[in-house]
């Protein structure tokens, strides 16, 4: 973060700028159990942190001390939060410092701390300038990142800038990889934040008939990304959380979607088609709740339709072969 933190810089005890701080060594036991064995940079640069934050200062040299902790330390909230206060006391500038944190993340990228620091100083700035930019070049590294898409969320919240872009890009890293959850489930959130205005104050103003048509557009798209991969998690997770697990309006969307959910799921079903399966003994159990009909939904025999509880049994039994990891559960939902 600075020339401080050069592999040859001296240390903080050797410069003549810093005679007048006397540095707070870390309390050690005479025999401790287990004796850390700090670098000399270290034990060095944190002395001298510890005496700054016991005097209050805050200036350019404290900067730079707090770099050369956070080189040490990356996961050093304490020295993260002075650095921060450090900033807002001295003016210093907050892009220069988002700029350089930046280039941190290519060595840290799952380090909380440094996305938390992110986050506050976004808040200061009042503008999300360029940081979607900078989490999509994370991404591109790790497209199932946490901390980068958590911290894609709070950005688009805060600066409400949930847009069609946002849903181009999670369906661009989907497109690239059918499996990534992490972007399946970042698609669910732009959905439900977009058109659902979940989680806002205009989410009471929803309509059922809109509620009905996002969620049946939703099953679609699920099931046109399982023609190229049946046995793909993810889309069965979406699926069944548009389908089968959303709230609002259940019985109204699962009447509409689950007729077309389960004939399709259906003509993409064999004998080893576990999440298949698993995806129509969720539909069925959820006929059986909202009292449906037989007849309202597909069945894989011919003749008349048969009740959901003998599919369901159907479905165990064979999920109970194919699945072994899992056979014990699905004994117990067919029991």
């Amino acid at each position: 973060m600075s020339d401080s933190e050069s592999e040859d810089a001296p240390l903080f005890r050797e410069r003549p700028e810093w005679e007048d701080v006397k540095p707070i060594p870390v309390p050690e036991m005479e025999n401790p159990v287990v004796k850390i064995d700090y670098t000399d940079e270290f034990r060095d640069a944190h002395d001298y942190l510890r005496a700054v934050i016991a005097s209050g200062e805050k200036s350019e040299r404290v900067l730079d001390l707090t770099g050369v902790a956070i080189k040490c330390n990356p996961a050093n909230y304490t020295a993260w939060q002075y650095r921060r206060e450090t900033i807002t006391a001295i003016g210093s500038s907050i892009e220069k410092e988002l700029d350089t944190v930046a280039m941190q993340l290519s060595y840290f990228p799952k380090n909380f701390q440094i996305w938390h620091h992110r986050r506050e100083l976004l808040s200061k700035l009042d503008s999300p300038g360029n940081e979607l930019t900078v989490i999509e070049v994370v991404l591109e590294k790790d497209a199932k990142n946490y901390h980068a898409w958590a911290h894609r969320k709070w950005v688009v919240c805060k600066f409400n800038i949930v847009g069609d872009n946002e849903e181009q890009y999670a369906m661009s890293l989907i497109e690239e990889d059918v499996r990534n959850n992490s972007a399946w489930n970042y698609l669910n959130f732009v959905v439900e934040r977009r058109d659902l205005k979940i989680g806002t104050k205009e989410e009471a103003s929803i309509t059922k008939e809109r509620h009905v048509e996002v969620r049946d557009r939703e099953v679609g798209r699920s099931l046109e990304h399982m023609k190229c991969a049946p046995g793909n998690e993810s889309a069965h997770n979406y699926l069944i959380g548009n389908l089968v697990l959303q709230s609002e309006h259940a019985k109204d969307v699962f009447t509409k979607s689950a007729p077309f959910a389960v004939q399709s799921l259906l003509q993409l079903n064999n004998d080893n088609t576990c999440w298949v399966k698993s995806s129509l003994v969720d539909i069925y159990a959820a006929a059986e709740e909202h009292k449906c009909s037989p007849s309202d939904l597909p069945d894989s025999g011919e003749g008349e339709p048969r009740p959901y509880r003998d599919r369901v049994v159907e479905l165990c039994t064979a999920l109970s072969k194919i699945d072994p990891v899992r056979s014990k559960y699905w004994q117990h939902i067919k029991g």
